[in-house]
């Protein structure tokens, strides 16, 4: 079993979250369970790129509405991989909570998709 490494002391203690900047972000899936959004490919002329899952295509997609919800926030770039993803941000005015709580609604939505993918709805879990 892999000892569980909490990445929230990265934070910097005298940062504002609330305030305008730039923010680089990855989110790795619990256990990094390989090829749950994608699988990686190689094509003669294409290159290398991730063929997305179903799910992997959602998360993509719950990324791009984050101005949506939250519109001081812009989506300045997103990578998604097999087992993690990777989102450029910038906040462009101050927001009244921080930019984590955006990111704990695309966690919370990619959660739900998961479990729907699986069959499962929200009141069947409890």
């Amino acid at each position: 079993m892999r000892d569980v490494i909490h990445r929230m002391g990265r934070r910097c203690h005298n940062w504002d979250y609330c305030g305008r900047g730039s923010y680089q972000i990855t989110i790795s899936l619990a256990d990094r369970r390989a090829h749950l959004l994608g699988s990686l490919g190689y094509e003669k002329g294409r290159g290398a790129f991730v063929a997305l899952t179903e799910l992997g295509r959602l998360v993509e997609s719950f990324v791009q509405r984050i101005p949506e919800f939250s519109p001081e926030i812009d989506v300045l770039g997103v990578q998604v991989m097999p087992d993690h993803l990777h989102l450029v941000l910038r906040v462009n005015r101050s927001m009244k909570k921080p930019v984590g709580y955006a990111i704990r609604g695309l966690k919370g939505a990619a959660t739900k998709a998961y479990w729907a993918t699986l069959g499962f709805s929200a009141e069947a879990r409890g």
